[in-house]
């Protein structure tokens, strides 16, 4: 940072933010800051510029985001396939995890010395300029994104001595999500010890020694916190700390005793939320929807009014966080969605139905909906909400008959229609039952009838269903959904 003396504007009133100081030979944009506690420690804080205030003349506003490079993170989904490769190739040898972190990331990158007059702020009588990226302006994360790439990278060039390594000394392979590096390895010889070594060599070649965080680096071990969940090598198991799902808990219930809320209040929920739908992916449509919600606002600080649909999303996530026992132990090939499905089943909705085709004993499923229900969907079109008439899917699926073999005829067979007893015949009472205290979906699926026309005449299963299809429909009309019908767990 470059301090300075205000001179002959030390009288002169810049309170208000974003106010020009036009006595200088460059224009000055003063932004509003703030500090926050950070997470775990008491006697440190963050200071955080506010630049996207005010609304429409602020640094962000005038930042042209077109130009950012693009952001490339590794997921939670990388760490679950890593340590699930590392088990399957050596089941009788420990695996063990670091977790890596750079100190005061933004503050590494500098800025460009044609813009660094956008950001300066006051402070008891001074002309603060920032020379580096801060903390809140809109850019930071994606030109912070190019150090953290080329570190993982030439962390993931270096590799152990052979003799020092016997059982793997592959290159090390690196995981990175902004300023975290997640370091997944075998535990032999000195493999882990050079790995540790060869991330901070990445660190300091990239931004300097000032740059490893000392107090964030972590010991090897089993077990460790990264990415805001709980990892067990030794188990290969992940989970999510019960202290988010309370706080989850919190943020919803505050949520619903309200009629309206601001788009800080739902970004909150959102970051909330984001274990769940990582951990669940049946929350995934739900979670969907409030960040539909959230594109909505227009201005930062409004107030609007919670949509009953939105506020039907948030009770289905707090019955589920009731459940807290779910999400903790979560096998990593399950979290990563990584075991290759049992059954093919193909799924797909439109304005007209439902069908589920299973291609290997030559059986479908149709469903038709009836006039009610179409013309619920009419109206639901001027929201281009996909979701609402495809929720029936998850349960159709499965209603499918359980493992048969398949007949030695089959190839030359013809295609015939199962038949829907019930209780599957009514998808919401069965969605209901199945779920025990979770409630039902957005979109209830009421007065459905069956339909005997049989609309696959060959065994590609390319015709779809009958009627014209949404704009929705039609994006997604070959797409193909494999789902695990095996009872894995969520």
């Amino acid at each position: 940072m470059a301090w300075g003396p205000f001179g002959t504007l030390t009288n002169r009133k810049c309170n208000w933010p974003g106010r020009k100081i036009t006595s200088l030979s460059t224009i000055i944009f003063l932004n509003p800051i703030g500090v926050a506690e950070k997470t775990g420690e008491l006697t440190s804080i963050r200071v955080i510029n506010d630049y996207s205030f005010p609304d429409g003349a602020s640094v962000n506003d005038f930042s042209n985001r077109v130009d950012f490079p693009e952001i490339s993170y590794n997921p939670p989904k990388d760490i679950a396939r890593q340590i699930l490769e590392l088990r399957i190739r050596f089941p009788c040898h420990p695996i063990l995890i670091m977790l890596g972190d750079v100190s005061g990331a933004f503050c590494h990158i500098p800025v460009s010395a044609q813009h660094v007059h956008m950001f300066a702020f006051r402070f008891e009588g001074l002309l603060i300029i920032d020379l580096s990226c801060g903390f809140g302006w809109c850019g930071s994360p994606a030109y912070y994104s190019l150090a953290g790439s080329l570190i993982n990278y030439l962390y993931q060039q270096q590799r152990p001595q052979p003799a020092l390594a016997p059982l793997d000394s592959s290159s090390f392979v690196g995981n990175v999500w902004c300023d975290d590096h997640t370091c997944v390895e075998l535990d032999t010889g000195t493999r882990c010890f050079e790995a540790n070594l060869a991330l901070r060599k990445a660190m300091a070649v990239v931004l300097g020694p000032n740059a490893i965080n000392e107090e964030k680096f972590t010991t090897w071990s089993t077990s460790t916190k990264a990415l805001g969940l709980i990892w067990n090598t030794a188990s290969g198991t992940v989970s999510v700390p019960t202290e988010k799902l309370s706080k989850s808990l919190h943020q919803i219930a505050l949520a619903l005793n309200s009629t309206n809320c601001t788009l800080s209040t739902i970004n909150k929920l959102i970051g909330r939320l984001r274990y769940v739908s990582t951990c669940f992916p049946a929350a995934r449509p739900f979670y969907q929807n409030l960040q539909v919600f959230a594109g909505t606002f227009t201005r930062q600080h409004i107030r609007r009014t919670i949509p009953q649909d939105v506020r039907e999303d948030l009770l289905w996530f707090q019955a589920v966080l009731e459940l807290q026992h779910r999400f903790n132990s979560i096998p990593v090939e399950y979290f990563g969605d990584l075991l290759p499905p049992s059954r093919h089943v193909l799924m797909d909705a439109s304005d007209s139905g439902l069908c589920v085709l299973e291609t290997q004993l030559k059986q479908y499923i149709r469903m038709k909906f009836d006039a009610t229900v179409r013309k619920s969907f009419a109206i639901s079109n001027k929201c281009a909400r996909i979701n609402e008439r495809s929720s029936g899917r998850t349960t159709l699926g499965p209603s499918m008959d359980g493992y048969r073999e398949r007949p030695d005829s089959c190839s030359s067979s013809a295609w015939t229609q199962v038949t829907v007893h019930p209780p599957y015949n009514d998808l919401l009472n069965f969605w209901e039952t199945i779920s025990e205290t979770m409630l039902s979906p957005t979109q209830r699926l009421e007065n459905i009838t069956l339909s005997g026309y049989n609309g696959v005449n060959s065994a590609n299963g390319s015709a779809g269903l009958a009627g014209s299809p949404s704009p929705d429909d039609q994006q997604t009309r070959n797409s193909a959904a494999s789902r695990h019908t095996d009872g894995s767990r969520g």
